[in-house]
């Protein structure tokens, strides 16, 4: 494969990652020979996006986790004609086995649904290691989550447990980039004080993950 093919394939890889993650990659204006040129993506902040492409925005990342096993961390967000949203970076920061993903969908299913030994189960299995001060930790994100649920609250007790599972190194990277990208997500919802209905409760939560796990595991 030449260079421009090469360059092209990489801008197919770039499409590719920004539909699994609902934003807009900008369109491509020429490729040369070892360099690809795209349009300049009409950034209209400070205008808001719509609420749809906000919530399906933060959707995404629980979705091609279930679906694929992949976490696509995003760059800056910014708002484009029509209120879509498109970001300055993509990146998979992780690339899921199958039993690697179940243990991490479980994992979260268990914080929806304040099951103690789920999340502990689900953590363990993802760290293949039992790190110390998990279980209370698991204690106080569950009650945090639980008080008064909010999409904030989820992610704030999923910060919480990939603190505590960081102590188990490189192995916990998936929970962790997982509550990063989540509170990345999440603040363009707050920047905006828009609701986010595919978190806003715990049922709903779990039906986002429930259907995509399903539909992953039929494939």
């Amino acid at each position: 494969m030449g260079m421009s093919g090469a360059c092209a394939a990489d801008y197919a890889t770039a499409a590719a990652l920004g539909h699994a993650a609902v934003v807009q990659v900008p369109a491509v204006r020429s490729i040369g020979s070892e360099e690809l040129w795209l349009e300049r993506p009409d950034w209209s902040d400070p205008p808001q996006p719509t609420d749809a492409a906000t919530d399906a925005y933060i959707a995404a990342l629980f979705v091609e986790l279930c679906r694929s096993g992949t976490i696509i961390a995003t760059g800056q967000p910014h708002t484009t004609t029509g209120g879509h949203i498109s970001c300055e970076d993509l990146c998979v920061v992780a690339r899921l086995e199958a039993d690697e993903r179940a243990a991490l969908v479980h994992a979260v299913a268990g914080v929806i649904n304040s099951d103690a030994q789920a999340v502990y189960d689900g953590v363990t299995a993802v760290c293949r290691d039992h790190p110390a001060d998990l279980a209370r930790q698991i204690g106080r994100s569950l009650t945090a989550a639980h008080a008064i649920w909010t999409p904030l609250g989820l992610a704030l007790a999923l910060h919480g447990l990939s603190c505590a599972a960081s102590r188990s190194g490189p192995r916990s990277e998936p929970l962790v980039f997982l509550a990063d990208e989540l509170l990345h997500r999440l603040d363009l919802a707050f920047r905006w004080q828009q609701h986010v209905p595919c978190l806003a409760t715990p049922e709903r939560t779990e039906q986002l993950i429930s259907f995509t796990n399903t539909k992953a595991a039929q494939r």
